[in-house]
């Protein structure tokens, strides 16, 4: 059996935000792979300035920061104010 990647043409607005650089350039890759337009964000307060700047149909998130252990309920806090339909997904 040999199977076809896949290829969507998307044109979604993705914010990936991870502190780890390798993680964030594979979220990256992938996500531009599928047709998705990314943008990228390496802590809280960079998501933030992002989701103030655009428009995300989807924030894909790292909850577990490794030097910002308060930034996470920053983002969360936000999102509820300025986008009460967020939803989180663990």
């Amino acid at each position: 059996m040999h199977l076809q990647p896949t290829v969507r043409s998307s044109s979604g607005r993705v914010l990936v935000a991870d502190d780890q650089p390798h993680i964030l350039a594979a979220l990256e890759i992938l996500l531009n792979s599928q047709g998705y337009q990314t943008r990228a964000a390496c802590d809280p307060d960079s998501v933030l300035a992002a989701l103030q700047e655009e428009t995300f149909d989807a924030v894909l998130m790292d909850l577990n920061y490794t030097r910002d252990t308060t930034g996470e309920q920053k983002v969360w806090d936000w999102c509820r104010e300025f986008a009460p339909s967020t939803r989180r997904s663990d």
